[in-house]
């Protein structure tokens, strides 16, 4: 490795290059470089991280992302977001304090993000601010502005905190959202 501190890899990688400090060991697979500061898996511009398999210990600097501990994780991201973790079946949001969710469960959401989760089933995104769309699979609608919460079809457990909303429990769900309701999932029974 370069002069310089070195601080840690993460699990399982085999070998890394970084360009400056401090530096990382990144996961297993292609390496490119990581964002200055960052101790985690490789990104390709900005400030960006990949969360490999496995306990993520934590996130690039400036990031305000939360972590997961066990099959596809998730990418969390203050900013553009390029893309998931390998293996992951996730849509990803270009901008804002956003979170990216996998299809499966879902552990928490972002620091400051204004959404709820789900714990099984093809998930959504949740994000404070313009949400692009939702995760592949999902039967659910999008708002574009506002606090908002897209909810799935099935069990809804609780909505974004600070929305004007309810929940429902089963059947067609309904796109909750802070203040005014722009529109709801097909089929759905609630405004």
């Amino acid at each position: 490795m370069h002069q310089g501190p070195v601080r840690h890899n993460a699990p399982g990688t085999r070998a890394s290059q970084c360009t400056r400090d401090p530096c990382v060991t990144m996961h297993q697979g292609p390496v490119l470089h990581t964002a200055p500061g960052a101790r985690a898996s490789y990104c390709t511009r900005d400030t960006c991280f990949i969360l490999h398999q496995g306990p993520v210990r934590h996130n690039a600097p400036g990031t305000r992302a939360s972590q997961c501990t066990r099959d596809p994780c998730f990418i969390l991201h203050q900013g553009p977001v390029r893309h998931t973790a390998p293996g992951a079946r996730a849509s990803y949001c270009t901008r804002g304090p956003c979170v990216t969710m996998h299809q499966g469960p879902v552990l928490h959401t972002a620091p400051g993000a204004r959404a709820s989760y789900c714990t099984r089933g093809p998930c959504v995104i949740l994000h404070q601010g313009p949400v692009r769309h939702t995760a592949p699979g999902t039967r659910a609608s999008y708002c574009t502005r506002g606090p908002c919460v897209i909810m799935h079809q099935g069990p809804v457990r609780h909505a974004a905190p600070g929305a004007c909303a309810s929940h429902c429990t089963r059947g067609p769900c309904v796109m909750l959202h802070h203040g005014h309701v722009l529109h709801t999932a097909p089929g759905t029974r609630a405004s």
